[in-house]
This record gives C-alpha cells, structure tokens and sequence, in this order.
C-alpha cells in the first residue's frame, strides 16, 4: 500500500476471497452455509470487483467472474451463475484454471440441472468426470465431487450420486487431517 501498488493490492485481496470462498464452497457442498459467512465472501468479492474496476485492472477479469460464478452457486442462484459462467470458462481455461476445470464443470453442471436443462447439464457432468484427473487439492476434490452428487440427484442417478457423496466425505475428511497435521507443526498458526 505504502508503495502504491494496486496489483498487488488486488492481488492480495482476490487470494483472501478465494480463500474465503474456498470454505464455504465445501460447507456448500455438504449441505451447510452460514449466512453471517456468506455475507463476509460476498463483501470480499465485492472489494476485489471494485478496486479492480476502478484502477483498470484486467489481470484478474476471468478470475473474479469464476468468483462470482462460485458465489452464485453457494447462494443457490442457478441462472446467474450459469451465466457468469458460460461467459467466463473459455477464458479461465486460457487462463490457468484447467485444474479447477472439473469444479468448474460440475457447478454448472448442478446449476443447469437445478434449472431443468438435463441435456447440458449431463454433458457438463460427463465433462467435468473426463477433467477430474486434473484436479489435485482435496479441498476441490471434495466440492467436485459434492457438486456431482448434487448434480446426479437431481438427474435421477441415484448410485452415482451414492458414490460421489461417499468422495466427497472421503475427500474433506482427508483434507481436514490434513489440516491438522499443518496446526501441529505450526503452533503459532491460528485460523
């Protein structure tokens, strides 16, 4: 701030949203959102949009839309956040978003069957299965693949929905081990 870099500034604030958003993506996907959490990510947002917009900065763009897309989707906004991202993934993907491409793809997966849009909504689902390899943090995993299971109940697949439910479980519980095991040698780190 004192050297008045407004990239880095909004750097660090797109980090901290995400961070944020991050967390409750995966309270989202297993079924749980605080609305007082909520509020805070949606403020984070908020600031990292409009510093961007403000000083004209374009780095971020594809990056802060999938953030909104996100958002929608823990907000349960299904059309806003198939649209956010039918505008944004092509750039995201250029980007270097390709290992968050499966989360991305189960999302809107879930969002268009949400809305009734079977069709693209399986394509999205199948696109996502076909990336899924990319993506490497449990975390993502874990909302991936709770998305997914969402997504398969509401296209009436019932095992697959089973499986990726059980994922998903296996997924978070990995990563809050973890977790843990970081608190443990770090004692001076407090979330």
């Amino acid at each position: 701030v004192s050297m008045g870099d407004i990239t880095m500034q909004s750097t660090i604030l797109y980090n901290i949203a995400a961070d944020s958003l991050s967390r409750i993506s995966l309270l989202s996907a297993a079924g749980h959102v605080a609305a007082d959490e909520l509020r805070r990510v949606e403020l984070e947002i908020g600031s990292v949009t409009n510093l961007d917009i403000g000083a004209g900065i374009e780095s971020l763009r594809s990056s802060i839309a999938i953030l909104h897309a996100q958002l929608d989707v823990v907000r349960g906004r299904w059309r806003e956040a198939v649209d956010q991202y039918d505008q944004c993934l092509d750039a995201a993907c250029g980007a270097g978003h390709d290992r968050w491409m499966s989360k991305f793809l189960a999302e809107r997966g879930l969002c268009l069957a949400m809305l009734g849009d079977l069709a693209r909504a399986t394509k999205d689902v199948e696109d996502s299965l076909v990336k899924i390899g990319d993506c490497e943090d449990l975390d993502d995993l874990a909302i991936t693949h709770g998305r997914l299971a969402s997504a398969f109940a509401m296209l009436g697949l019932d095992e697959q929905k089973l499986v990726h439910q059980e994922r998903s479980a296996e997924c978070l519980s990995r990563y809050r081990a973890e977790q843990e095991a970081l608190r443990t040698r770090l004692p001076s780190f407090n979330p």
